[in-house]
């Protein structure tokens, strides 16, 4: 049975008014359930639909949620039908493929991002920090929009950043960066100093630490970009810095061999909670999300 839109849909995000209607759609896919209900039947979902002429004559009986239960690679192939119908490469590259694995020769650091706002603060891993400017001295740092350090940073306009050292282990990164401090308090009975701000930096495992008031930050679509004026700086220790390389090569537990026979129904991500849906992972795919590859997806198995 055909929805009736008119309705079914719900208020609209303001913020998202600016964009296409393909991009609209994805970024209103990333939104919580909490913030919007019935996200699938919104009417930014319809306008895409009907852009991707996903609504015709011949596809009556197909419903908005469909975007919403299909797996990656259908919801690229979407995109990839949106460049083409306009002859642009707004999603990708024309018609060729884009291999993820390309970005791992990209070279990073590990850091442990913190921000305070009120009586909340929080902390989660990233590996995009750097310096952009001498004089004065600022940096730069990007984070998932769905972290909640994120909000923090957004509300108070303050971080730490920890450059986490090669002495690092990685039940410190699995205690900052796989768990959501929505959940969980973080540094609760943590023994973590703060900056004048009050702002907390790790103190342990750290070659250096800065402190950042931010003076922008860019929306990238899954992460938000925030530039800081750099108010404190502190060598911490004589050790190399932790990179991402090192993390993915030595410090990060191998992935154990699937049970072969248990039944695979589907592929967690680790860093974020997206599932996808099937048996088998493609070679090449990253989440949808957070976009992290398959190195860090762990089997669903059925109950």
């Amino acid at each position: 049975m055909m929805i009736d839109y008119k309705e079914n849909l719900i208020n609209e995000n303001s913020e998202l008014n600016q964009y296409d209607p393909i991009t609209k759609l994805m970024k209103y896919r990333m939104l919580s359930n909490e913030e919007m209900i019935d996200r699938d039947r919104c009417e930014c979902a319809y306008r895409a639909y009907k852009k991707l002429n996903w609504l015709n004559d011949n596809n009556k009986d197909l419903e908005p949620d469909t975007f919403f239960s299909s797996p990656y690679y259908y919801i690229k192939e979407m995109c990839r039908k949106y460049d083409i119908e306009n002859n642009n490469n707004y999603y990708f590259n024309g018609r060729s493929k884009m291999n993820n694995k390309a970005f791992y020769n990209l070279t990073y650091g590990v850091f442990l991002l913190a921000a305070k706002a009120e009586e909340k603060a929080n902390a989660c891993i990233v590996n995009t920090g750097v310096q952009v400017a001498g004089s004065p001295v600022r940096v730069a740092v990007s984070v998932l929009n769905t972290n909640y350090t994120c909000a923090l940073i957004k509300e108070s306009g303050r971080f730490t950043l920890s450059a986490l050292d090669d002495s690092c282990s990685f039940e410190t990164i699995k205690h900052f960066g796989m768990q959501s401090g929505r959940d969980v308090d973080k540094l609760d009975s943590l023994p973590m100093p703060t900056d004048e701000s009050g702002v907390p930096y790790l103190n342990w495992s750290t070659c250096a630490r800065f402190s950042g008031k931010v003076t922008h930050s860019v929306d990238l679509g899954t992460h938000t970009l925030f530039i800081a004026e750099v108010t404190e700086a502190e060598v911490c220790s004589d050790r190399a810095p932790l990179t991402y390389a090192d993390y993915q090569n030595k410090l990060k537990p191998k992935s154990e061999k699937v049970e072969r026979e248990r039944k695979i129904v589907g592929w967690r991500c680790k860093i974020c909670g997206y599932v996808y849906e099937g048996s088998a992972l493609p070679e090449d795919y990253a989440c949808p999300l957070c976009g992290h590859g398959t190195d860090d997806f762990e089997p669903v198995y059925e109950e």
